[in-house]
Parts: structure tokens; sequence; C-alpha cells
């Protein structure tokens, strides 16, 4: 039996505009991606730098203001995504965690500071490419990423430079 396609998502400019320790706007597309992948049968996992607010491991404190930060912002990264119809698999955490790593292990990562992700102008994941990438690699069908952008929206989904090639 084959095992499930692995997908690890960061949170904040990959699903959300950037508004830490707030929850920004969803991108476009994003989570329409996630609920066709999922539908494929690909393991999501969010990979984040959120966290819980536990003095005792390590300050839960605001980089850019300094400010402690009271809230699980974890959790409710975890829950906003759910509210838009996106259940993980994981959350930071491997699937089958098969070592003593801490690393996420993923056969794909979407995370707007990996270097090759396409980012729009505003420095956010661009989903419109990525999706062109997920079609390549036969993640979604052509008729899904359609559907999500829009049968009339102008898309071309480019010829796969290697079809033989899948992850």
């Amino acid at each position: 039996m084959a095992r499930a396609r692995i997908c690890a998502v960061d949170f904040d400019g990959t699903l959300v505009e950037h508004r830490y320790p707030a929850i920004g706007k969803p991108l476009p597309y994003a989570f329409e991606t996630l609920k066709a992948l999922k539908g494929n049968g690909i393991q999501l996992m969010l990979w984040t730098m959120r966290g819980h607010p536990d003095l005792n491991r390590f300050p839960h404190i605001d980089l850019h203001t300094g400010k402690y930060i009271p809230t699980d912002t974890l959790q409710e990264a975890v829950d906003f995504c759910k509210e838009q119809g996106v259940e993980f698999d994981g959350v930071n955490l491997s699937p089958e965690q098969f070592s003593t790593s801490n690393k996420q292990y993923a056969h794909c990562y979407i995370d707007d500071a990996a270097l090759g992700c396409p980012l729009t102008v505003d420095g956010f994941v661009d989903w419109e490419k990525v999706l062109h990438y997920l079609v390549l690699r036969k993640w979604v069908t052509p008729d899904q990423c359609w559907d999500i952008l829009g049968v009339y929206h102008g898309h071309q989904i480019p010829e796969a430079p290697n079809p033989n090639h899948d992850l």
C-alpha cells in the first residue's frame, strides 16, 4: 500500500497575510487549494512558528514590539483554518514521526520563506502559481485548478518539462 503524500504548509505569509500576532486576511486560492489537496488524499501538515504562551519553556514575545503575547497563537491559527474548512493531519509534527528530529517531514513545503516558492509582489505566497506546480506534479487535476481559479480567469497551465517526474 502506497503512503500518502505529505504537504507541509506555513501560516503567516502563506495562508494569510502577515499580521502576527493577529491573523491576516486569507490569501487568494490558499484554502481552496488545500481543500483540493486534502480531497486528493494528500496529508496536510501545518508548519508554523506560532506557539503557545508557556513562559516555563520560552517567552512568547512579539519580536516586532517586544511585548508578551498572552494568547495561544498556534491554536488560533488551527481554529482559523478549521473555520475556512481545512483541518490538518498534524501541527508542527510529522504525521508518522520516524526519528527524534524536530524537522518536519514532507514531500512538499509551501512557505513564503522557502527559496523558490513563488511570491506575489507583496511577498506572500502566490497560490495561483503554486496551483500550476501542483497540477504539473499531478497533486491536483487541471479541472480542480480551473474550479479554484475560475475557468474564465484566462489562465493556462504550462506543459510539464518532464512529464515522468513526480514527487
